[in-house]
């Protein structure tokens, strides 16, 4: 009985780890002062989970999903007041 236990806990622990995704996003931004506002919202089966931003020159961020769930990815760009350089 022990085996059978054993057998059965090890073939369901192997289900649900070769059931799951991992998305790393690494951001860059060249000036190195960040997105400025902008983000990454990111969605899983519709529903926002996460929003992910670039601080400094470079940000990493990570989601993790299960294998089958939609995920959307949305550049979401700050349109806030923009200062001219030029008076």
């Amino acid at each position: 009985m022990k085996n059978f236990i054993l057998l059965l806990t090890t073939f369901l622990s192997s289900l649900f780890v070769s059931g799951q995704c991992h998305y790393v996003v690494d951001m860059q931004d060249s000036y190195g002062d960040g997105w400025n506002g902008a983000s990454i919202d990111v969605s899983v089966n519709g529903t926002t989970v996460a929003n992910m931003t670039c601080s400094g020159s470079a940000s990493i961020d990570s989601i993790a999903t299960l294998s089958g769930d939609i995920v959307e990815f949305s550049f979401i760009l700050d349109l806030g007041i923009v200062k001219s350089p030029f008076k």
